[in-house]
């Protein structure tokens, strides 16, 4: 078996973000990319893509682009209350919009200053990999504050589309790109999923946070498992 598909198979693995991975990764060598990755089939995330020949182990330092957002466009709920009550999302005001852009930011930021492989820092270089975060297609399916006290209940507080790059911060060459959709699920404890629970805006961020927190730690975890194994003798 060759260095470079022994790498890749490393990179598949790397870029299954999601443990729970049923399938082995397996590249699918009938497909190509404009830009000359083959896409991964069962990565554990839902689309991921590589250089055939990747290799980040000549790398030594990280760093973080901001977290880019788009956020689905939802009209704002007029009219009686029976139509707000039934609405299921709603608009994030610019306030919240930069609050999310910051937290989401300093979440992978924390995360990725915790790499066992690559030190955190500000500027490009030759031995620096390019991390690139996107949420896509941001939704929140929490309504905003009204006069009154209301109580709500939710399964989930809203979902977004992460899309992850890896690229050499030099030549802007992307050598890696997953994405995935997760919502912001309401912790359920023993009732199970789908249980709805009482939702604050302090909960909510709460709730976005640890869905931050979750995809970040995965990223920094599988960053130093591909680094580690691109020093391994092949």
């Amino acid at each position: 078996m060759s260095v470079v598909f022994l790498r890749t198979l490393v990179l598949l693995v790397a870029l299954g973000l999601t443990a729970c991975a049923t399938r082995n990764p397996v590249i699918d060598t009938g497909g190509e990319t404009y830009d000359g990755m083959v896409p991964v089939r069962y990565s554990g995330m839902k689309e991921a893509w590589v250089k055939p020949d990747i290799n980040i182990s000549s790398y030594q330092q990280v760093l973080l682009l901001p977290a880019e957002m788009q956020f689905r466009a939802v009209r704002p709920v007029a009219g009686p209350g029976l139509s707000r009550s039934t609405a299921t999302e709603f608009p994030i005001s610019p306030a919240n919009q930069r609050r999310l852009v910051e937290m989401v930011t300093d979440v992978f930021r924390e995360e990725l200053a915790r790499s066992k492989t690559l030190a955190l820092t500000t500027e490009a270089g030759p031995d620096v990999l390019l991390v690139r975060i996107s949420l896509l297609d941001i939704v929140s399916k929490v309504p905003p504050e009204g006069p009154g006290r209301t109580e709500i209940y939710l399964d989930e507080v809203g979902a977004a589309t992460l899309v992850l790059e890896l690229q050499d911060s030099m030549s802007g060459e992307t050598l890696a790109r997953a994405v995935d959709r997760r919502a912001a699920e309401r912790p359920y404890g023993l009732a199970g999923p789908g249980t709805v629970a009482r939702t604050t805006t302090v909960t909510a961020w709460s709730d976005v946070r640890r869905v931050a927190r979750r995809w970040a730690s995965a990223v920094t975890r599988r960053i130093d498992q591909l680094h580690a194994q691109g020093r391994t003798p092949g």
